[in-house]
Parts: C-alpha cells; sequence; structure tokens
C-alpha cells in the first residue's frame, strides 16, 4: 500500500448536491444499483444535519456499497461547510488504513455549497474530483424560488451536469427562462429508474476544467457565521400519539403556514402495534406509512449528547421529528429578516407537539 496521499492513481470522488428533497438519496441508490454486478469497490460518504439522524439513521442502501460513512453538521458552522475536518479525516483514514475504492460518492447536505466539498476532496492527492452533480426536483410547485435562492444556485453554478427530476420534455426550456447566466451545466433529463449509460454521470467532469474550489474548514469553526435562513429541529419524546388522524391535521397545519421545508417522524402509535412514519416537503402532499417496526432507536455514542438528548429511557417508545424551517417561498409576504423572525423556534414547535400530539 503506497504511504498516505501517494496513491499512483488517484481515487475518482462524485459530488452529488441539491436541494432538500430533490433526489440525491434516490440517485445515489440507483448509481449503486448499477455498479453492483461490476464487483466495484465503492465509498459513500453523506453529510446532513446530525438532527436528522433522530428519524432516518441511514439515507444511502448500505448493501450496496464496501463503505458507509456519514459526517454531521452539529451547528458549529455554517450549513454551507464540511463540519470542521470531519470530511477531511475520514477521506484521509480510508487511504491511512490501506482501504482501496474504486470510486466514491459524496452526497452533500441541502445547504451545501459543492465547491467547499471539492476543497476538502482536493486537499488530498489520492482523491480526484470527477464530476459534480446537482439534482433538481421540477416537479415541486415552488421549484423556481427554490433554485434562485443562494444555496441552490451556488449548486447550479457549480454543477458539471444537472440531473432534473421532470416528467416534462420541456424542463430545459424552463431551465432557460429563469435566465441563469452562470449556469452552463448540460442537462440530463431523469424520467425513470437510471439505465447503464447513466453511470457516466459519475465522471462528468469536463476535460480541462479547473474547480474554483473554496476554502474548506479544517477545524470546527465555532465562530463562523450560520446561514440563518435554515433552523434545524429535532424533538425526541417518550410517550406515543393516540390519534393518527390529529397528527395528520397537525403536520398538514405545520406544513401551510410555509416555515416548514421538510418533516420526518417516526411516531409510536398508543396500542403499541405500530409506527406511523411521516415525510413531508414543502410544495408536496404529505406521505405517512404505518409500519411494524420503526428504524432503530438512536443512541449511539456521544450522539445524543451532540444532538441534544435530554435523559431518556431509551427502551420505552419514543417519538422522533425532524425539522427543517425556512422563509416561505412566495413573494410579497414580507422582507427576508422579517420572515426569519417570524419562524417558529424549536421551543414553541417543542410545546405544541407535547400539547397536542403526544400521549406520555
Amino acid at each position: 500500500m503506497a504511504p498516505l496521499e501517494t496513491l499512483e492513481t488517484p481515487i475518482p470522488v462524485t459530488l452529488i448536491a441539491g436541494s432538500f428533497g430533490a433526489g440525491k438519496t434516490t440517485l445515489c441508490n440507483e448509481l449503486l444499483e448499477l455498479l453492483a454486478p461490476k464487483a466495484k469497490k465503492v465509498a459513500v460518504i453523506t453529510h446532513r444535519f446530525a438532527e436528522e439522524y433522530c428519524c432516518q439513521p441511514l439515507v444511502i442502501d448500505s448493501s450496496r456499497c464496501d463503505l458507509l460513512e456519514e459526517v454531521y453538521d452539529y451547528g458549529s458552522g455554517c450549513l454551507c461547510c464540511t463540519p470542521g475536518g470531519e470530511l477531511n479525516q475520514r477521506l484521509n483514514s480510508m487511504i491511512m488504513w490501506g482501504e482501496q475504492y474504486d470510486h466514491v460518492l459524496i452526497r452533500t447536505g441541502p445547504a451545501a455549497d459543492p465547491m467547499i466539498f471539492a476543497d476538502a476532496v482536493q486537499r488530498s492527492r489520492s482523491y480526484t474530483v470527477a464530476g459534480v452533480v446537482t439534482v433538481v426536483d421540477a416537479t415541486t410547485p415552488c421549484f423556481e424560488d427554490r433554485l434562485l435562492s443562494g444555496a441552490s444556485l451556488d449548486q447550479l453554478c457549480a454543477a458539471d451536469v444537472l440531473v432534473v427530476r421532470s416528467q416534462d420534455q420541456d424542463a430545459s426550456e424552463l431551465l432557460a427562462s429563469l435566465k441563469m447566466k452562470d449556469v452552463v451545466a448540460p442537462m440530463h433529463l431523469w424520467k425513470s429508474t437510471l439505465v447503464e449509460d447513466d453511470l457516466a454521470l459519475l465522471t462528468c467532469r469536463p476535460a480541462g476544467r479547473v474547480y474554483a474550489c473554496k476554502p474548506s474548514n479544517l477545524v470546527p469553526n465555532f465562530m463562523a457565521a450560520h446561514d440563518t435562513t435554515f433552523r434545524s429541529v429535532q424533538i425526541v419524546e417518550n410517550g406515543t400519539v393516540a390519534n393518527v388522524e390529529v397528527v395528520k391535521g397537525w403536520i398538514e397545519n405545520l406544513m401551510n403556514q410555509g416555515f416548514c421545508l421538510r418533516l420526518k417522524a417516526v411516531l409510536p402509535v398508543a396500542d403499541g402495534s405500530e409506527f406511523l412514519l411521516v415525510s413531508a416537503l414543502r410544495g408536496k402532499p404529505a406521505e405517512y406509512h404505518l409500519v411494524a417496526e420503526a428504524p432503530p432507536q438512536i443512541y449511539m455514542g456521544d450522539l445524543q449528547v451532540l444532538v441534544g438528548m435530554r435523559d431518556m429511557d431509551v427502551d420505552a417508545p419514543m417519538c422522533r421529528v425532524f425539522i427543517l424551517l425556512g422563509p416561505p417561498s412566495a413573494k410579497g409576504l414580507g422582507d427576508l429578516p422579517e420572515l426569519i423572525a417570524a419562524m417558529p423556534s424549536s421551543v414553541d414547535l417543542s410545546e405544541a407537539f407535547q400539547e397536542e400530539i403526544l400521549c406520555r
């Protein structure tokens, strides 16, 4: 095995970016499905909010890759950044421990600037950026406003290819109508399950492209200015829910207020035989599923401290909710500072959940 940072052939790394609910996870899983028969050793690194772990411990199908690592944003720095040097450490440790991979996929968080992750990758001579794929969901009513926001615009400008989820052949004209002059990447229409030819997405970097990387943090930056247009909230409480219809009404009301971008929940039903799984995305109908077995309860190492868990009875029924907040996308509702100030706080949401939903 070659020493650290001196591999003869750098390992290709593909960055997969996109806004919340755009389809980054689905794209990763479909690419892994296509790679499975080819006997390729693939490592996957995902970056997301630490609070999100409470409802969805694994977002990638770990059976389809040789290594699945997760790095989290614990609120120690801007949501657009890699959390300190954790990503760099994970990449270097794979080389240091002699782990040889044919490819690495990095699924970035919904507010991430891919060029910061590209910087982290290129700090090691053992890796090379093989391409930046930005996923766009053109099926949501508010996608135009979302594309023109700061984080999404950075993702579009950084892309080597735009993978657009749409059933509309005229999606390219719709994107062109937004007049985003700095977005020059070609568009790949994603209408159904990927096929083998789509593996070219993994190496979509054009010949001669030099990435204008933005510095990643090598140490946790506790003084960094946060992107305050986003706020992540976790609610973890011992208890159950008695009435599924009441839960649906509470979630529908929360989504209709316009501040909730993404909501995930795992809620045990009062009789103890089922769990209600909830996935809601602004601009789309919420999805509800009653299942006999819930995802594993979170209780690993220091994670419960880092995401703010109190003394919990991990053997008792536990309600888990993740909420991502941001300003409404509709125009004419007020100035951005006013909208941000009007967003509900984590205390407000937690108290409302306990009063209106929770049964102890």
